[in-house]
C-alpha cells in the first residue's frame, strides 16, 4: 500500500501524547492513514474503536498477523499489538486503557458518550481521532480537549487531483428544509411517523420509478438506491414489477444474501440495489455510477457517506462521471464540497454572534452560522407569494402584527398533503394563523443541478456588511443584465433565484459562510467590495453602479488623475455595459492607457 502525499501529511502533523483531531472527508483513506500512523509511531500496543462491524473487518485486513478483537463473540489475544474494539464494547467493558501507548477513534464526531471522552482524557498516550463530518457549531463537545487539528485535504482537492471520479448533484426537493423547524428534537433522526407525516410516500416512490425508466439507471448504470424503511424498500420492488436487475440489501436479510445480492449487482451489466443504510458505511463500489437519495436524515455525517457513495474510481471506466439524484432536499442543508477549515474556530460562531448588541446586525450573523432565530409575523421560513416553492399564501386568523417572533415561538402544522404539494400553516404568538401550499416533490425531468464544476452557469453573488448589518446579492444571469437585490434572509434569496433563473442551476458566491444555502461558494476577496458600498443609500438600481464608482475612484487616485474624471466615466456606465465595466474594473493592474481606451468605446 504506497500513501498519498496528504496522507503523509496527515500522519507527520500528529503529535506524541497529544489529542490530535484529523478532519478528512469521505473517500480521503481514514483507514490507511491508521495504518501509516500505526506503521509511523510502532507502539507496543494500540487501541483502535471504530462503530461498524464491517469496517472494523476492514481495518482488521490490514493487521492480518498482528491483530485482536475486544468484540462479542471474538477470542481476544492480549499479546497482540492491534487490539480492535467497538464503541458498544468500549461502553460495556472495562478496558485498562493505560496499556495503549496509541489510541485510533474511528468516526469521532458521531460518539461523545462518557466512555468515548475518558479515552481522550487518557494521559501520555497519543490519541488520534477522525472525522469526516463538518464540526457543526451547535455540537460543542466536538472541540473539547482537542489539543491539535490536522486538515490535509478538502473534497475539492480529492477531484483535482483525481482521487474520486468527477460528481453532480441533481436535487428536486425542499423537503428538508420545509420541515426542519417542526421537526427540532431531541432524537437523532426522524421517527418513522415523522417520515410518514412529512413525505408523501406513494408521490416519492413513483418519481423514483420515473427517474429510474427516464435515464435507464437499471439497464445502463449501476444505480444506489437509499430509502428510509425496509417497508419502502419493499414497496418500491412492488412498483417496479419485472424490470430486470433489481437487487435488495438490508439488516432482514442474512449475511449470505446480502453478500449474495452485491455479488449479483456487480456482474450484472446494470442494476439497482436498493437499501436502507446497508450500504452506506464501509461499502465501496467502483462500478456504481448513481445514487437516488431518497432517504430522509439528519444526520450529517450518513448524508455526506452516503452522496459520495458512487464517486469512487473505475479503472475499468476512466471517465465515469457520477451522478447524484436528491428526492429529499438533502442538498439544501449538506454542501458535499463542504471545506471543513473554517470550523477549528474555538469559539462557536453563534457565541461570536450573541455578544453583538445591535438586533438586525446579530440577526445577520447568526444567519450566516445556523437557522435564523427570528421570523416576521405572516412570512415564515419558505412562505414565500408568488415564488416557484410557496403559493397560495392567505391569512386564516388574527391580522399580521408586524413583528418579529423567535422561531421556536412559531408553531408549523402541515395538513391536506396531497400530490405533489402540502399546505402549511403557521400560528405566531400574537394569534395571527397563515396558510401555504408548498410543492414538495417536483417532476424527475424538473431536477436542478445544485453542485457542479461548469464554470458557465448563472450566478448570485451576496455581500454581507456585518456593520451594516444588511446583506445584498448580485444576480448574474449570461445573456441578460445585472440584477441586484436587497434580502432578509438566505431562504428568501435562494427563492428569489430559483423564481429569476426560472428553475436553473445556479451558483452562489458569498463573502460569508451561508450554510443554509445549497453549492455556496466562500470567498473572502469579496469583504474588499463591502466598504465601497453605501449601504444607508442602496437600492437595486444603485448597487452595482455604486461598486464600480467607488472603484474607479481608487483607480483614479491610483493614476494620479484628476478625481472629476470620475464624474464623466461613471456616466458612461449603463445597463447594456455595466456587467462588463465591473469586469473591467475589477481588475488588479490597470494602466492609464488601458483606462482611456476601455471608456473611448462608450463615449459616443
Amino acid at each position: 500500500m504506497k500513501a498519498r502525499q496528504y496522507q503523509l501529511q496527515a500522519i507527520s502533523e500528529v503529535l506524541p501524547q497529544q489529542v490530535n483531531m484529523c478532519v478528512m472527508p469521505q473517500r480521503s483513506g481514514k483507514s490507511a492513514v491508521m495504518k501509516f500512523t500505526i506503521d509511523r509511531f510502532q507502539p507496543k500496543h494500540v487501541l483502535i474503536i471504530c462503530g461498524y462491524r464491517k469496517i472494523i473487518e476492514q481495518l482488521a485486513s490490514y493487521y492480518p498477523e498482528s491483530h485482536t478483537f475486544i468484540l462479542s463473540g471474538k477470542q481476544y489475544d492480549a499479546t497482540k499489538q492491534v487490539q480492535i474494539a467497538s464503541y458498544q464494547t468500549l461502553a460495556n467493558r472495562t478496558i485498562d486503557l493505560s496499556i495503549y501507548d496509541l489510541i485510533l477513534v474511528d468516526e469521532y464526531h458521531s460518539r461523545t458518550s462518557q466512555a468515548v471522552h475518558d479515552v481522550i482524557l487518557q494521559p501520555n498516550t497519543t490519541i488520534v481521532l477522525y472525522t469526516g463530518t463538518p464540526l457543526t457549531n451547535g455540537n460543542k463537545l466536538l472541540s473539547k480537549h482537542i489539543d491539535n487539528w490536522i486538515q490535509p485535504v478538502t473534497v475539492k482537492q480529492l477531484l483535482d487531483m483525481g482521487y474520486i471520479t468527477p460528481t453532480k448533484f441533481f436535487g428536486n426537493s425542499n423537503l428538508i428544509a420545509d420541515n426542519a423547524s417542526e421537526l427540532k428534537t431531541n432524537r437523532m433522526d426522524f421517527t418513522e411517523e415523522a417520515v410518514d407525516r412529512i413525505m408523501n410516500k406513494s408521490q416519492t416512490l413513483q418519481h423514483i420509478v420515473d427517474l429510474i425508466d427516464s435515464k435507464q439507471l437499471n439497464t445502463n448504470h449501476h444505480t444506489l438506491v437509499y430509502l428510509n424503511y425496509i417497508s419502502t424498500v419493499n414497496k418500491l420492488v412492488e412498483l417496479l414489477g419485472d424490470r430486470p436487475n433489481i437487487f435488495v440489501v438490508h439488516s432482514k436479510l442474512s449475511d449470505k444474501q446480502q453478500k449474495q445480492a452485491i455479488a449479483d449487482y456487480t456482474a450484472a451489466p446494470g442494476g439497482l440495489l436498493i437499501s436502507v443504510r446497508s450500504i452506506s458505511l464501509g461499502f465501496d463500489s467502483p462500478i456504481s455510477d448513481t445514487i437516488i437519495f431518497g432517504l430522509l436524515t439528519k444526520i450529517h455525517s450518513l448524508a455526506l457517506q452516503i452522496l459520495w457513495r458512487a464517486s469512487t474510481l473505475n479503472p475499468t471506466n476512466p471517465n465515469k462521471v457520477a451522478h447524484v439524484y436528491d428526492m429529499t432536499g438533502q442538498l439544501a442543508t449538506v454542501n458535499p464540497f463542504t471545506d471543513f477549515s473554517e470550523y477549528k474556530k474555538s469559539k462557536p460562531c453563534s457565541d461570536e454572534c450573541e455578544q453583538i448588541t445591535n438586533p438586525m446586525e446579530r440577526y445577520f450573523c447568526l444567519e450566516s452560522c445556523k437557522q435564523p432565530i427570528l421570523v416576521n409575523c405572516g412570512t415564515p421560513s419558505m412562505a414565500y407569494t408568488e415564488s416557484d416553492i410557496a403559493s397560495n399564501f392567505t391569512i386564516i386568523a388574527g391580522t399580521l402584527c408586524e413583528e418579529k417572533h423567535q422561531l421556536w415561538d412559531v408553531n408549523y402544522t402541515s395538513t391536506e398533503q396531497s400530490d405533489g404539494s402540502i399546505i402549511k400553516q403557521a400560528s405566531y404568538p400574537c394569534g395571527c394563523i397563515t396558510q401555504f401550499t408548498v410543492i414538495n416533490t417536483l417532476a424527475p425531468i424538473n431536477m436542478i443541478e445544485l453542485y457542479t464544476e461548469e464554470s458557465n452557469l448563472p450566478s448570485v453573488t451576496i455581500l454581507y456588511s456585518k456593520s451594516a448589518g444588511r446583506a445584498i446579492g448580485i444576480l448574474d444571469q449570461p445573456g441578460k443584465h445585472l440584477k441586484a437585490a436587497e434580502f432578509t434572509d438566505s431562504e428568501k434569496m435562494y427563492a428569489g433565484c430559483l423564481k429569476y433563473f426560472k428553475q436553473q442551476s445556479f451558483h452562489i458566491v458569498s463573502n460569508v459562510r451561508m450554510p443554509k444555502l445549497p453549492n455556496v461558494t466562500v470567498k473572502p476577496e469579496l469583504n474588499a467590495l463591502v466598504p465601497l458600498i453605501d449601504w444607508d443609500n442602496i437600492s437595486a438600481s444603485s448597487i452595482v453602479k455604486q461598486i464600480i464608482k467607488a472603484k474607479l475612484e481608487s483607480i483614479v487616485e491610483a493614476l494620479g488623475m484628476k478625481k472629476g474624471v470620475v464624474y464623466y466615466k461613471i456616466a458612461l456606465v449603463t445597463k447594456h455595459n455595466e456587467r462588463e465595466c465591473l469586469e473591467f474594473v475589477s481588475q488588479n493592474t490597470i494602466s492609464r492607457r488601458d483606462f482611456f481606451k476601455f471608456f473611448e468605446k462608450y463615449s459616443d
